[in-house]
């Protein structure tokens, strides 16, 4: 089908623009991903203001997203171990959003902070990268320096226990 094949290129071009972008920062914070999500979306606005598409969730999720991390002050976007607690309280507050969502979109931040030194860390040992972010989540799990769950093997259970400490 011509059209899941230019999706799918589409798909791999993002990729490669996120594993550059990745690879070109040192330290991951919210203000690359911030600056990232946005230019994902560029030269797709347009797709955003189509009938049936407007409302779709994935737009009104993204639209939800770069609003929570717009809410974010200079000092949060670089730090962002500062957002808990009442700074959570007031970035939901300000947005209009439950303090779960917005502690969802920080975990996916954090998400790609794991993704981020995973692919630092396979880098500096010349091993390959992926080019798609399925075969980065496939190798992600079957490496065992990437920081999974000991029990389950889980990635994202590391990152539900490291959330509920901090309180969010």
């Amino acid at each position: 089908n011509p059209w899941q094949g230019a999706m799918a290129a589409r798909a791999k071009k993002a990729f490669s623009n996120l594993m550059t972008s990745l690879l070109a920062t040192h330290n991951w914070t919210l203000r690359q991903y911030r600056t990232q999500l946005v230019e994902s979306m560029k030269g797709e606005e347009w797709k955003m203001m189509l009938p049936g598409v407007r409302n779709a969730a994935e737009t009104l999720q993204y639209k939800d997203e770069v609003k929570v991390l717009g809410a974010l002050t200079d000092e949060e976007v670089d730090d962002r171990t500062l957002v808990r607690g009442l700074r959570l309280m007031r970035v939901a507050r300000q947005t209009d959003k439950p303090i779960p969502f917005v502690a969802g979109v920080l975990s996916r931040y954090d998400q790609m902070v794991s993704l981020h030194r995973w692919i630092h860390r396979q880098h500096a040992l010349g091993r390959p990268l992926p080019t798609t972010m399925d075969e980065a989540h496939d190798m992600m799990a079957y490496d065992p320096s990437a920081g999974r769950d000991a029990q389950t093997g889980s990635h994202f259970k590391v990152w539900e226990r490291r959330r509920r400490r901090r309180g969010l």
